[in-house]
């Protein structure tokens, strides 16, 4: 499989192409440390740790990018995204492009686990209409390769990064913890009160229901 990583001496966006072992991406994950929050078979160890298991590679490998970079700018200079993890950002540093795609094809090999025990059958939230777009929901499937699946995930990760998106676009704090260029279309008719609606919207959905 190959894979568009934003790579580079500088903030701008690069490509290259690479390939992915989930044997070697799972030697690489243990060697770093990688289970001992997201475990080895991606299930969730603590609230706010985001599951893994079936997540794409190619997404997997551009946010492991995203957040070794921190930010990400077009030729212009605009910026496009913004990710600082404390933690993720450290180790990352560490890694190379082709280490971070392994890890990355080891996750995706990994059979999906929901991270909750109640599954969603009420009518989803006003306005997740336009998470549905991109992220898929109960009755559309995910067809993008750098996009995640949110279907299953943990619901605390859900809404600490909801909650982040949201801010960056409304500025409601002095420096971005987290920001994404399409932010402002995410949240067209977004307001608080539905942030934490999305958020258990997906998590209470199956990952089994990722592409139906």
């Amino acid at each position: 499989m190959s894979l568009i990583l934003l790579w580079g001496h500088t903030s701008h966006a690069q490509t290259t192409q690479t390939t992915g072992n989930p044997t070697v991406g799972e030697k690489i994950a243990s060697a770093y440390g990688c289970a001992q929050c997201h475990s080895f078979d991606g299930a969730i160890l603590k609230p706010g740790i985001p599951n893994l298991t079936g997540q794409k590679a190619i997404f997997l490998a551009r946010t492991m990018m995203h957040m070794r970079l921190e930010t990400i700018t077009d030729k212009d200079g605009k910026l496009l995204i913004y990710r600082h993890h404390p933690v993720m950002t450290e180790i990352l540093n560490t890694l190379s492009p082709w280490q971070i795609q392994q890890i990355a094809a080891y996750y995706e090999n990994l059979p999906c686990i929901d991270q909750s025990s109640e599954q969603t059958d009420s009518l989803p939230p006003r306005g997740v209409d336009h998470c549905v777009t991109c992220h898929g929901g109960k009755d559309s499937s995910n067809p993008w390769q750098d996009t995640p699946y949110l279907a299953g995930q943990d619901e605390t990760y859900l809404k600490q990064q909801i909650h982040q998106l949201w801010e960056s676009q409304a500025h409601l704090h002095a420096g971005p913890k987290r920001f994404h260029r399409l932010a402002g279309i995410m949240f067209f008719d977004g307001h608080r009160p539905y942030l934490d609606a999305y958020a258990e919207y997906y998590a209470g959905l199956s990952c089994a229901l990722r592409n139906p």
